[in-house]
C-alpha cells in the first residue's frame, strides 16, 4: 500500500414522498497490487476538452479497442463492502455467497463511438460499492483549460434504486501528498435513468481534500468512477440486484 485515504460523508435527500440514503464513499487507495496492470494511458478519440469544447483533451481514455487498463479497486474497506476487493484472494475479503463482479470492455456499445467499459455488479443490500479505476503511469496535468475532467456513464440493465456515483481523482506520488483524493459532488442514483448516457464531470479547480492534505491538480494520478448503494435510512425497504454500467470517453 502506497498511501490509503477513507472518508465518508452520509447525505440524506427527499425525493418525492420517500427518502432515499445516498453516501458519498470516498476511496483513494493507491495500493500498487490493485494496480499491477500498469494504470491508464493518454489515447486518442472522443470528442471535447477539458476546458471548453475547442480545446483537445490533455488526457483521453475512449476504449476503442481495450480497457486501457482499468480495473477494479480491490480495497479491503472496513466500512462498506467493496464488491471488487472480493476478487483480491489476499484481500480477506470473501463473497459469502455473492457473485464475483465484472469489468469487461465491450465493442457493441459507446458514446460517442462503439468501445466502452462493463461494469458488471449484483448488490445485495445497503453500504456497498464497486469502484472501476485507473492508475496513471505518469502523472497528468489537469489544470488549467484542462481542469474538467468528464465521463459519459449509462445504466445499461438491471437496476440501481439507491446511493449513486462518486466521480474520483487523487493526486501525487510522495508522501505526505501521496495519493490525495478528492471528489465532484455526489450524484443520485435517480440522476442514472436506465438506457440513457449522461456526462459526469470533476472540477480540479474547485474540489478540496477533506483531510488537510495538499491536492495538486498538476500530478494527477488515479482517475474512478464508484457506483455505490449508499447508507440504509430508516424505511428504506428496496430490492437490489444486478446492474451493469458502462463507462466511456473519460477526458480531461
Amino acid at each position: 500500500m502506497k498511501f490509503s485515504s477513507i472518508r465518508w460523508l452520509f447525505i440524506a435527500s427527499v425525493i418525492g414522498a420517500g427518502i432515499t440514503g445516498v453516501v458519498s464513499s470516498n476511496v483513494g487507495c493507491g495500493d500498487s497490487a490493485a494496480t499491477s496492470d500498469g494504470g491508464g494511458s493518454t489515447g486518442t478519440g472522443g470528442g471535447g476538452g477539458g476546458g471548453g469544447g475547442a480545446v483537445a483533451p490533455r488526457f483521453s481514455n475512449t476504449f476503442d479497442t481495450d480497457k486501457q487498463s482499468w480495473t477494479l479497486s480491490d480495497y479491503a474497506d472496513m466500512n462498506y463492502f467493496n464488491w471488487g476487493a472480493a476478487l483480491n484472494p489476499d484481500s480477506g475479503v470473501s463473497l459469502d455467497g455473492g457473485v464475483a463482479p465484472t469489468l469487461e470492455w465491450t465493442g457493441t456499445d459507446g458514446d460517442p463511438t462503439p468501445g466502452s467499459l462493463k461494469v458488471t455488479v449484483t448488490f445485495t443490500g445497503f453500504r456497498q460499492y464497486i469502484d472501476p479505476q485507473v492508475n496513471l503511469p505518469t502523472p497528468q496535468d489537469f489544470s488549467g483549460t484542462h481542469s474538467t475532467v468528464r465521463a459519459r456513464i449509462r445504466l445499461v440493465s438491471g437496476s440501481f434504486p439507491a446511493g449513486g456515483i462518486q466521480f474520483h481523482v487523487s493526486s501525487g506520488l510522495t508522501s505526505p501528498n501521496a495519493y490525495v483524493y478528492v471528489s465532484a459532488p455526489f450524484k443520485n442514483a435517480s440522476e442514472l435513468p436506465l438506457g440513457s448516457w449522461i456526462t459526469i464531470t470533476l472540477d480540479t479547480n474547485t474540489v478540496a481534500p477533506t483531510d488537510g492534505r495538499t491536492f495538486d491538480a498538476t500530478q494527477i494520478v488515479q482517475i474512478g468512477i464508484q457506483f455505490t448503494t449508499g447508507d440504509p435510512y430508516e424505511g428504506g425497504a428496496l430490492t437490489f440486484g444486478q446492474a451493469v454500467f458502462e463507462i466511456d470517453t473519460v477526458q480531461a
